[in-house]
Order: C-alpha cells, then structure tokens, then sequence
C-alpha cells in the first residue's frame, strides 16, 4: 500500500510539473548578425558611419517581447530641407508603424515572433548631421533602456 501510495505521489508530482507553463523570456543582442554591428548590443552615445549598414536584431525566448522606438532628433537642412534620417530593409520577425518626417519625428519597431529577430538599418545625413534617441522596451511597457546615436 505504501508502494502505490509514493507511486501515485510521485506520478501526480510529476504531471503537475509537467504541465507547469514555461516562462522563457530571455532576450539575448549579439554583436552582429548578418549585415553589421548590431544598434540594440552597441553602446549608448555611439557614432554611426553614415551610409553602413547595421543591424537591429535580437534572439527571443518563447515568451519574450521586444519594442523598439527610434525618434530623430536632428535638425532639419534650411537649404535642402533634408533631415538625417535612417532606412531598413529585409526585415525578419519586426513589423513597424510609418515615419513621417514632418510630422512624426519617430518610428516604432515590435517584434513577431520568437528565435532570431533582424533588420538591416542605415542612417543617411544627407550632407548634415543625424542624432536619434532609441528606446527598448524589453518584455514591458515601459522603456527599458535608452540609447542615443550621432551620424
């Protein structure tokens, strides 16, 4: 009796541990993926090579979360009327909201899936100089991290 009794303990144990829901929100920044050195593992207050190609991207636990926002703080050319801004392209795993440079100066990136998350990012100055602010929010609402780059 005392057998069928650990068994059954034991049994019951192990379902309910089984069936425990994982929690993976781990969010790893390599320092490069594909096309250059990755804007979310760099350092705050960096300076960007206008024109190169970086990257922005991440690997995501099962769970994890990650937003992205980039607000452009540079000033717009009163000859050109150009402003510095970025591009990205070949995007895997991001969708992002649009960028209106007169009159959203930001642009939002959320990622979609799990695993290895990229998108290739070049800052253009257009003769001038480029300044945004970038804000991580990792698996919140709030911002996380903040960072600023110079082009």
């Amino acid at each position: 009796m005392k057998t069928k009794l650990i068994l059954l303990f034991t049994l019951g144990a192990l379902l309910i541990l089984s069936c425990k829901k994982s929690n993976d929100k781990s969010i790893e920044y390599p320092e490069s993926i594909f096309f250059g050195l990755n804007l979310l593992a760099m350092p705050d207050s960096a300076f960007l090579q206008d024109g190169a190609y970086y990257d922005m991207g991440a690997i995501l636990g099962k769970d994890a979360e990650l937003k992205v926002t980039f607000t452009n703080l540079s000033s717009r050319d009163s000859n050109s009327f150009m402003n510095p801004v970025w591009f990205f392209s070949q995007s895997i795993g991001w969708q992002n909201t649009a960028y209106d440079d007169f009159s959203i100066p930001n642009q939002k990136f959320m990622t979609v899936m799990s695993g290895r998350v990229n998108m290739q990012f070049l800052f253009y100055s257009f003769g001038g100089s480029g300044r945004c602010r970038m804000d991580m929010y990792e698996n919140s609402n709030n911002i996380t991290k903040t960072k600023y780059f110079s082009w």
